[in-house]
């Protein structure tokens, strides 16, 4: 059975969301494939169909969070017109999160 692309979309979606709770939560180490199929109410065949491995899919996780932070910092740095002043609150963005 072919998958619309908004389908398929909404599938590389729901893994990168699950595979990115699990990453934080367990590390790379201990996050199973499984589980995060499992959890995502996916197979593992959907996993290696979008991805290449348990490698590919943290980067393509680690490459969100990456956007995220940027996204912040740009935004914050944006909100002064003196960036010595918004230095100081930049780390607060990133690790106010975890």
């Amino acid at each position: 059975m072919r998958r619309s692309k908004a389908e398929t979309t909404e599938t590389v979606h729901k893994l990168i969301a699950v595979a990115r709770t699990h990453f934080t939560e367990y590390g790379y180490a201990d996050a199973a494939l499984e589980s995060i199929v499992h959890e995502a109410n996916l197979t593992r065949g959907a996993v290696y169909h979008h991805f290449r491995s348990k490698k590919e899919l943290f980067r393509v996780v680690l490459e969100d969070v990456q956007r995220e932070v940027a996204e912040r910092v740009e935004r914050e740095a944006s909100t002064s017109e003196d960036l010595w002043q918004t230095l100081p609150r930049l780390p607060r963005l990133h690790y106010g999160r975890c």
